[in-house]
């Protein structure tokens, strides 16, 4: 019989000594903290650039949306049988996408702009999720392509950004891939071809846009709980509440970043 290996079989590599082995896992902890202070660089140069405008609106509804539900966390309520499930769910939804904010935040506040859109794109579905369990007054499991977004369950038009984020999200465009990862060739140093950044680049124009579009959901998000908590307790946003929200409405609005709805 042969000693021959058939073809396409690959020769075990030479057992590594324990030391290599360990040298070799110190990466790990070498890649995370250089990734670590280079979000955080990008996110203290991104919260400079974005301003007061943006960041204000962002805190001030942000801030609204969890003191209306602060307010009736441990506070119980009746509901009739047949409207526990729609409320509960409705609640439910609400309360995923607060947890989820401070998380999207930072993914565009460090760069990683392509996990920011997935996470924002979550975030829009779960709006258009809220508003179409509110308008049809059923708990749906939403199957097929997934919750549809459009413009009877998404305010000022920004329906039109989900299928940019969903293309970050599913990586269908290379050349919007390429402008977020692509590193600077330098041929006086040989280095040709198109090499990629191991640590994410801070763009302003991005963070900017992006944290104005999650504003955006926190707006909807914010009169949703609103809604959501009259139908429970037929009562909702108090006075500074609303005020936060109307603040952050025309902070947005003036900065240029709300379609009025035709």
């Amino acid at each position: 019989m042969s000693d021959e290996k058939p073809a396409g079989t690959t020769h075990p590599t030479p057992a590594s000594s324990q030391s290599q082995i360990d040298a070799l896992l110190r990466e790990i902890e070498r890649y995370v903290d250089q990734l670590d202070e280079v979000c955080e660089a990008n996110l203290t140069q991104a919260e400079k650039d974005a301003g007061d405008m943006i960041l204000g609106a962002h805190r001030s509804v942000w801030a609204g949306a969890i003191g209306m539900l602060r307010r009736f966390e441990k506070k119980s309520v009746k509901v009739s049988q047949d409207r526990e499930a729609l409320l509960h769910h409705r609640m439910v939804l609400s309360v995923s996408f607060l947890q989820g904010i401070s998380l999207c935040y930072d993914a565009i506040g460090n760069g990683l702009y392509v996990q920011a859109a997935a996470l924002l794109r979550q975030e829009m579905e779960t709006i258009a999720a809220l508003v179409d369990t509110r308008s049809s007054g059923e708990v749906k499991k939403i199957t097929g392509r997934g919750q549809q977004v459009g413009k009877g369950n998404l305010s000022w038009q920004m329906n039109r950004l989900h299928g940019g984020l969903s293309s970050a999200t599913h990586l269908t465009d290379p050349a919007l891939l390429d402008n977020f990862y692509r590193s600077t060739a330098r041929p006086d140093e040989g280095f040709s071809g198109r090499p990629v950044r191991l640590m994410p680049q801070y763009s302003k124009r991005d963070s900017i846009n992006l944290w104005a579009c999650q504003v955006g959901l926190i707006l909807q998000l914010f009169a949703e709980i609103h809604l959501v908590l009259m139908d429970l307790y037929g009562e909702g946003a108090n006075e500074i509440e609303g005020h936060a929200w109307e603040s952050a409405f025309d902070a947005l609005q003036k900065a240029g970043f709300l379609v009025e709805e035709k």
